[in-house]
């Protein structure tokens, strides 16, 4: 044991020599890397997408305050797994935070199946024994219908992400539905599944834009294909809308801000992480 006195003088002694702590030392003392991972696919439109780098600045700035790092790791489309794998083997980060959930997520059930500590950003088929961080998907693309509905708008179409995504999917469940609660027709020419980037949002519109009856409103699922979309044609006008609810705050029918997000999701971190 060291006495009060003597911690502080040491500390004192630290702080003015610029004395900083071997981080692999200090891994191998205490055995964490206080450090939090989140890995990306290779093309995934999330890190073109101000929204979601707001989420991350939050977290980050959270995480920052509890003395942990945010981790960013880049996989092949197909080898995402692995890099999970890889990072915990090497003792690289504590935990994770894992986006864009599948219906069914294999890595959710590999860190699960090895008791990593994590969070999910968004939720599976079957989320009642993990932690998760979600949005209303479906009731947030029921009021985005209701809002073009009530400008007047009956041709509406629907550019989405790739499904095996559950957001997009949950979303997409929430258009149909708004469509028949406003008694309008889903026409199946309107909805179009589009590559989770720019370019994709850019040529659904384009497709869109040929079609007959053409929409007059189309509403995305996603930002970053809002914004290829929002490149239209020349000669071709059409209203883009896109509607987001936060889970939790749907009542007051207030929107969840992006930095606030993260922090929320920092807080939704296992203990184990930081500890």
């Amino acid at each position: 044991d060291v006495s009060p006195r003597t911690r502080e003088r040491v500390m004192a002694a630290a702080r003015d020599h610029g004395y900083q702590a071997n981080s692999a030392a200090r891994l191998l003392a205490v055995g964490r890397a206080e450090a939090i991972g989140i890995v990306f696919p290779t093309g995934s439109g999330d890190l073109g997408d101000p929204h979601f780098l707001k989420v991350v600045s939050g977290l980050t700035e959270r995480c920052t305050q509890a003395g942990i790092d945010v981790l960013i790791a880049s996989a092949p489309p197909q080898g995402e797994l692995a890099t999970y794998e890889r990072l915990l083997r090497k003792r690289r980060v504590d935990g994770y935070i894992v986006p864009h959930t599948r219906g069914e997520d294999a890595r959710i059930r590999y860190l699960q199946e090895q008791r990593v500590p994590f969070v999910a950003y968004g939720r599976c088929t079957h989320s009642e024994d993990f932690p998760w961080f979600d949005f209303d998907n479906e009731a947030g693309t029921v009021l985005a219908v209701q809002k073009l509905y009530a400008l007047g708008h009956q041709h509406i179409a629907y550019i989405h992400a790739p499904t095996t995504l559950n957001f997009a999917q949950q979303r997409l469940q929430g258009f149909l539905r708004g469509m028949r609660e406003a008694g309008l027709q889903a026409h199946p020419s309107h909805l179009v599944a589009a590559p989770f980037n720019q370019l994709g949002g850019y040529q659904a519109v384009v497709s869109l834009m040929q079609m007959h009856p053409r929409p007059t409103a189309i509403i995305t699922d996603n930002y970053v294909s809002g914004v290829g979309g929002g490149a239209q044609p020349a000669g071709h006008e059409a209203q883009a809308s896109r509607g987001c609810v936060g889970r939790g705050v749907r009542r007051h029918s207030r929107r969840l801000h992006p930095e606030h997000a993260g922090r929320e999701r920092h807080r939704s971190t296992p203990p184990r992480i930081g500890r």
